[in-house]
């Protein structure tokens, strides 16, 4: 009887993980950068991502405020960022979630 009980409790956690966010990279020239009422923004790359939400076709990352880990600051902060990169015609390479449609970003870098 314990090793049913302990099956089904093993079974119910391994089952939770399977709804944590999953990250992934993607890094590609910016194709637009569309402001958003609230203060967000969505960046849309000139290729698109492969690890998208196929119902998303790979175009619209969308950097909000609460999303996976972003803060209000941090939008600020990597809309400044993502307007360096267009400006200077550099990749931007962006980390995001692969496990929501909306593919919220949690970070970003330019190399120069």
């Amino acid at each position: 009887m314990n090793l049913k009980k302990t099956l089904v409790l093993f079974l119910l956690i391994l089952s939770n993980f399977s709804f944590a966010a999953t990250d992934a990279w993607h890094e590609a020239e910016i194709k637009t950068i569309y402001p958003l009422a609230d203060g967000n923004f969505i960046i849309i790359f000139k290729v698109d991502s492969a690890n998208c939400p196929a119902t998303n076709n790979g175009k619209y990352h969308y950097v909000s405020d609460g999303a996976f880990g972003m803060t209000k600051e941090g939008v600020k902060n990597a809309l400044s960022v993502a307007l360096s990169a267009a400006a200077m015609g550099k990749t931007l390479k962006i980390n995001f979630d692969t496990s929501n449609v909306k593919c919220s970003v949690n970070r970003m870098q330019i190399n120069f």
